[in-house]
C-alpha cells in the first residue's frame, strides 16, 4: 500500500514540471528602440533619420526576405496615421533587425500637426513563421511623429572664421537673378561679406558685403561679366547694431542694390546683355568659402537666391515676411535659420536646411554652436521701422500739405511720397 501511494505522487509531480515548463515557453517578441520620430529642425518638415528607430525581433522567429528588403513597399507591414508627405521605410538589416526611417517633407509641419497614433501592423508576411498574431507588438499604434513650431532665429557669426559653405549646385549658378538678406553688422573695422558666390578660381562672381569704415561703411554688389567686375554700391550706408535688409539684382544689363526695399544704386555694364560668368563655385554666406577674408561679424537672417530679377514692389513686399513660400516662382534657395535653440547648446546642428525642394543645404563651419555668439540667436528685428503718432494732409488750392510725426525711427533713411 505504501509503494502505491509513493508512485501517484511521484507521477503527479512529474505532470506538474511538465506543465510549468509548457506554461513558460518564449513568446516572439518585437522591441523598439525608441517611439517618436523627430524633425529635423523647426518649421522643416523632414524628419531625422541620424539614429533611425531600431525594431528587434526575440525569441526564434525571424523576418522575412533579404537584407535591404524594405518591409514597408513590401506591403508586409501596414503603416496608418502618417502625415501625408512622408514615406516610412523599414529596411531588413539582419534575420532579427528592421532600421525604420522616414523621407520626404510633411505637408503640414506645425506642433499641431504632430502626432501620437501611428501605426505599424506586421502582416503574416513578415515572420518566418506566417504568424503575426503569435508575435508581441506585431501591432504597435502609439508611435509619435513630432513636429516643432517655428522659431524665429537668426545666424551670429564672429568675424574670423564663422563661414556656411553650400556645395556647389546648379540651381544657384546664375546667369542673371536676385539674392538678398537681412544683416546685422556688428564691426565696420574690415569688410564684411554677407553672400559670396564662387567661380572654378575661387573668386567671387556674385556677391553682397558692407564695406569698412574707411569707405564708411557702404553697401556693395559685385557682378563679373565677361572677366570685368561691376559693383552698385548704395548711396545709403549700413549702421552697426541695426537690423537692414539688402538685396541685389541683375537683369543681364544692370546690376542694382536696394537697401530696406529701395532703389539705392544701379550699374549698367558694357556690351550688355551679358552673363553673369561661370560661378559654378562653392556658395558662402557669410565670407567665401575658400578666400577666407572679409568674414561677417555681426547676424545674418532670410538668405534668398533667385534665378529671377525681382521687382522693386516684390522686394519691398516680400523682405518682412519671414514664411515666404519654397515654391514662390524663381526661389532656387532660401535660408530661414530657424534652427536650435537661440543662445543654448547647438554644438549638433551643423547642417543649414535649404526650405526649398532644391535641398542646396549648407554646412556650419568653426561655428562655437554655444552662447551668445558663434552660435544661432534670437532675431531681435522685430520693431518696425518707423511708429507713426500722427498724420494729417490738407488742401491748399493746389497744394496738398502732408504733416506727420513719429515716436520712434530705426534704421529709417527719410521719407518718400508718392501720388
Amino acid at each position: 500500500m505504501h509503494s502505491i501511494r509513493y508512485t501517484l505522487h511521484r507521477c503527479t509531480l512529474l505532470l506538474a514540471l511538465v506543465v510549468t515548463t509548457q506554461a513558460y515557453a518564449s513568446v516572439p517578441t518585437l522591441t523598439y528602440s525608441a517611439s517618436t520620430f523627430n524633425e529635423s529642425a523647426a518649421n522643416i518638415g523632414t524628419i531625422n533619420n541620424a539614429a533611425p528607430i531600431i525594431i528587434v525581433l526575440s525569441a526564434g522567429d525571424t523576418f522575412t526576405g533579404l537584407n535591404g528588403n524594405d518591409l514597408v513597399e513590401q506591403e508586409k507591414i501596414v503603416v496608418t496615421n502618417l502625415p501625408a508627405g512622408l514615406t516610412v521605410m523599414a529596411t531588413r538589416i539582419s534575420a532579427e533587425t528592421l532600421s525604420v526611417t522616414m523621407t520626404g517633407t510633411a505637408a503640414n509641419h506645425a506642433s499641431a500637426n504632430s502626432v501620437s497614433n501611428l501605426t505599424f501592423a506586421f502582416q503574416n508576411s513578415a515572420f518566418t513563421g506566417n504568424n503575426a498574431g503569435n508575435v508581441t507588438n506585431s501591432t504597435k499604434n502609439n508611435l509619435a511623429v513630432t513636429f516643432l513650431d517655428p522659431v524665429e532665429n537668426a545666424l551670429s557669426f564672429d568675424g574670423s572664421n564663422d563661414v556656411v559653405s553650400v556645395s556647389a549646385s546648379s540651381s544657384i549658378n546664375l546667369s542673371q537673378g536676385t539674392w538678398e538678406a537681412w544683416v546685422k553688422v556688428n564691426s565696420l573695422s574690415h569688410h564684411n561679406r554677407i553672400i559670396f558666390k564662387e567661380g572654378a578660381d575661387n573668386n567671387g562672381k556674385y556677391e553682397l558685403y558692407i564695406l569698412d569704415n574707411s569707405l564708411s561703411g557702404s553697401i556693395r554688389a559685385d557682378v563679373v561679366v565677361g572677366g570685368v567686375r561691376y559693383n552698385a554700391i548704395s548711396s545709403v550706408n549700413a549702421s552697426t547694431d541695426t537690423w537692414t535688409h539688402i538685396a541685389a539684382t541683375f537683369d543681364s544689363t544692370d546690376l542694382k542694390i536696394y537697401v530696406n526695399g529701395v532703389l539705392r544704386g544701379t550699374t549698367t555694364i558694357d556690351g550688355a546683355p551679358a552673363a553673369i560668368d561661370a560661378n559654378t563655385g562653392s556658395l558662402g554666406i557669410g565670407g567665401g568659402v575658400n578666400p577666407t577674408d572679409s568674414r561677417m561679424e555681426g547676424s545674418v537672417d532670410e538668405v534668398r537666391i533667385w534665378n529671377i530679377v525681382r521687382t522693386a514692389s516684390e522686394i519691398s513686399a516680400d523682405m518682412n515676411n519671414t514664411n515666404l513660400s519654397p515654391s514662390t516662382t524663381g526661389l532656387q534657395a532660401y535660408y530661414q535659420f530657424n534652427h536650435g535653440t537661440a543662445g543654448g547648446t547647438n554644438t549638433g546642428l551643423t547642417t543649414l536646411y535649404d526650405a526649398t525642394s532644391n535641398a542646396n543645404n549648407g554646412t556650419l563651419n568653426n561655428f562655437a554652436l554655444s552662447g551668445a555668439s558663434s552660435n544661432y540667436i534670437a532675431n531681435d528685428n522685430t520693431a518696425l521701422p518707423v511708429e507713426l503718432t500722427s498724420f494729417t494732409a490738407s488742401i491748399n488750392a493746389r497744394d496738398v500739405k502732408l504733416v506727420w510725426a513719429t515716436a520712434t525711427e530705426l534704421n529709417n533713411y527719410g521719407f518718400e511720397i508718392e501720388r
